[in-house]
């Protein structure tokens, strides 16, 4: 019991805050931008049919999902990164710790409260909103939706970690790692037909039962996040892995001239 609260006071209530205030607001601005999506999709269908082609553009529709997220999650990362470091998403957390950037009982921590934030967002959505809650995949083969999250959250991850290696200003990193979801939820959308990338978001929203798809849109992301932070740390440190790599000898051998 004396190790417990030993732990417990380790914690920083106000980065647990802030994970799930952060993971609150992606979960809703999904389940809002899928909403706008899927009316949009609706106009574009029915401006195909009637062969209106000014109406019929559907870049927008495909993009916009992604594009709303990940301003959502550059401003969050901008407002409350500070805070907790940006996580709001149980993948970055489990990938975090794999590389020993974070104590277990502090992602332990992270991800009770990401998933917090994430059912407390889909519940205040259904409150108002309830058709906006039905979420669901496209395609149905279970590997390649594994492999779809895993692939997108491995472009996601390694942006996170090539901005923290940087140094990055809270506007840039913000950028760099919300482009970076972008670019995974892009990838993984096209791939499966709906992109995730965050175990909390697919835990809270999806509702229907998809037997072995619900293994793809969990631990698809833990294992892209994994291979995505060490990859990173292996190209930054490569000394810090024995018999993988050496550092590359970049200093120049100037000749030395000899003496008459």
């Amino acid at each position: 019991m004396d190790y417990v609260k030993k732990i417990l006071k380790t914690l920083n209530p106000v980065a647990l805050v802030a994970e799930m205030l952060g993971t609150f607001t992606l979960v809703f601005v999904v389940l809002a931008a899928s909403k706008y999506a899927a009316g949009g999709l609706a106009i574009f269908q029915q401006a195909s049919a009637a062969g209106d082609v000014q109406k019929a553009f559907p870049a927008v529709y495909l993009v916009s999902v992604p594009l709303m997220v990940s301003f959502a999650l550059g401003i969050s990362i901008m407002t409350l990164g500070k805070f907790s470091g940006g996580h709001f998403n149980p993948g970055v957390t489990f990938g975090m710790w794999t590389a020993k950037k974070i104590r277990t009982a502090a992602a332990v921590a992270y991800i009770l409260v990401q998933l917090l934030g994430a059912f407390a967002a889909f519940g205040v959505m259904q409150l108002f909103v309830p058709e906006a809650t039905a979420l669901t995949f496209i395609n149905a083969d279970a590997w390649k939706i594994f492999a779809a999250e895993a692939l997108g959250m491995f472009i996601f991850v390694f942006g996170i970690r090539a901005a923290i290696a940087q140094e990055r200003s809270s506007l840039e990193s913000g950028f760099m790692i919300g482009a970076s979801l972008f670019l995974g939820l892009l990838f993984a959308g096209f791939v499966s037909g709906a992109g995730f990338l965050n175990p909390a978001i697919f835990m809270a929203t999806v509702r229907e039962s998809l037997g072995g798809l619900s293994l793809g849109p969990v631990f698809g992301p833990l294992v892209g996040a994994t291979a995505g932070v060490w990859l990173y740390t292996l190209m930054e440190e490569p000394q810090s892995v024995k018999g993988l790599a050496k550092k590359p000898n970049l200093k120049l051998k100037v000749p030395k001239k000899k003496k008459k």
